[in-house]
């Protein structure tokens, strides 16, 4: 399965692209984009938008929750720290990045999230961005197939119907 990776902060030095985007946004989007007050938030929702106009060739529509739907395949999008991913699929699928922080308390925020005792920091951020991936895939858990990745030090999850292979497709603004 192919996952599109773009850099948030080499986007944003981009300024034509960021006039463009904020121009060619659907009315929802633009709506959405005006309620930002965070400069960090905004360059993650133009670089997820960024990354749709770049991968994803066909019509789509964005509810009111943000989500964003298509009648032509099954889209996800996420984003932490410097990098945005899509996946794009025929099934339900729900992708996750987190960023890997080397000192953070991982055994209190797995307990606060309810995920269970994580022997190590890699099992924390693997059940953390497993339960965020299956929350947007929007299917019954025990149907869905977790597969991992690594990227620098970003823990990436695609949780889908099939065991998968996750091929990252870097995209460069």
């Amino acid at each position: 399965m192919k996952v599109f990776i773009t850099n948030i902060e080499t986007l944003i030095k981009r300024q034509d692209i960021i006039a463009y985007l904020k121009e060619n946004l659907c009315a929802r989007d633009q709506k959405r984009l005006g309620q930002m007050t965070s400069q960090k938030r905004i360059a993650e929702f133009l670089a997820g938008r960024w990354l749709m106009k770049q991968c994803f060739l066909g019509a789509y529509d964005v509810l009111p929750s943000g989500k964003i739907v298509s009648k032509k395949a099954n889209l996800s999008l996420a984003h932490s720290g410097s990098y945005a991913v899509l996946v794009i699929s025929s099934e339900k699928v729900g992708i996750d990045i987190e960023k890997m922080v080397a000192n953070r308390n991982f055994e209190k925020i797995a307990l606060k999230m309810g995920l269970g005792v994580c022997e190590n920091a890699d099992v924390f951020y693997e059940k953390w961005t497993a339960f965020e991936a299956d929350f947007k895939c929007d299917a019954p858990k025990q149907t869905l197939f977790h597969t991992f990745r690594v990227y620098q030090d970003y823990m990436i999850c695609v949780a889908s119907f099939e065991a998968e292979t996750i091929e990252l497709v870097e995209i460069s603004a």
